[in-house]
């Protein structure tokens, strides 16, 4: 049985020793290198495999980052908000103290010798001057789509740090912008995932279904005829129309786009008749 002896090179510390004393050739240096990696215990390919690790971790954080703020702003905001409005109980009162007879109090307190001012006194108004009708507002108040089971009312957004607001819970109506039944365009936005999702099924509107819009004791018809998305920066869909055009805005493709539904007016009649 041959007995083998162990050599020089046998031993990673004097290798490694020997590799680090000689001055590396050009055409093996990337044979050193790869020799000086195994004499450490570490390789090239078990260096490339700890960073992909912490990449795939840090990538799995943030899903579950975006995963948590989805389920708390979308299913669990409605919960949410219906437990922090919920009414608190009244409060145990004491019992009422009984009080004096009205006419007991009469006679201590003194009289001021004054009646109360007359509404007239405070504020004179000419008699012979009609008073100014209240100017009609004409801002939507309400918006309808039965075919997407879609009721909800509508406030009043504004641009805030150079973004409009969307609101919570309602369609907002974006300021400045047309008035219903009138030439120009009228613009709504609402959220479709998060924080109410009153336009959570814009997208299922169809070219030709109707779309209703209260104001002022008013109810509008429109009927939609466009459907496309554009960038979030593409303002110009804003600009006013020639006919009464009604556009409804929601966030599409994980907020990258805004879905946009245009519809135009086909009617407008009292409400109730």
């Amino acid at each position: 049985m041959r007995r083998r002896f162990k050599t020089v090179s046998d031993d990673p510390t004097r290798m490694l020793r020997g590799l680090l004393a000689a001055p590396p050739a050009a055409s093996h240096s990337i044979a050193r290198h790869s020799l000086i990696a195994g004499a450490l215990g570490q390789r090239a390919s078990d260096r490339i495999t700890a960073a992909l690790v912490i990449v795939e971790r840090g990538a799995a954080l943030i899903l579950v980052v975006l995963l948590a703020r989805w389920v708390i702003e979308g299913p669990l905001y409605p919960w949410w908000r219906e437990l922090i409005q919920r009414p608190a109980p009244p409060a145990a009162t004491m019992p009422a103290r009984p009080t004096a007879p009205a006419i007991a109090i009469a006679a201590i307190l003194p009289s001021r010798g004054a009646s109360a001012a007359s509404e007239e006194f405070i504020a004179p108004q000419r008699r012979d001057v009609a008073p100014r009708p209240a100017m009609r507002v004409n801002v939507p108040e309400r918006l309808t789509a039965p075919t997407i089971a879609l009721d909800t009312a509508i406030g009043e957004a504004f641009v805030v740090d150079g973004a409009w607001q969307v609101l919570d819970d309602i369609a907002g109506y974006l300021h400045g912008t047309g008035r219903p039944g009138e030439p120009g365009t009228m613009a709504l936005a609402g959220h479709a995932g998060v924080r109410g999702a009153v336009f959570r099924d814009l997208d299922a509107l169809a070219i030709g279904d109707d779309v209703f819009i209260d104001a002022d004791g008013w109810r509008y018809t429109y009927r939609v005829a466009e459907r496309f998305s554009v960038l979030p920066t593409q303002i110009e869909i804003l600009e006013p129309r020639a006919e009464p055009t009604l556009l409804l805005l929601t966030c599409t493709d994980w907020d990258t786009r805004r879905l946009v539904v245009v519809a135009r007016l086909t009617a407008a009649v009292p409400i109730g008749s």
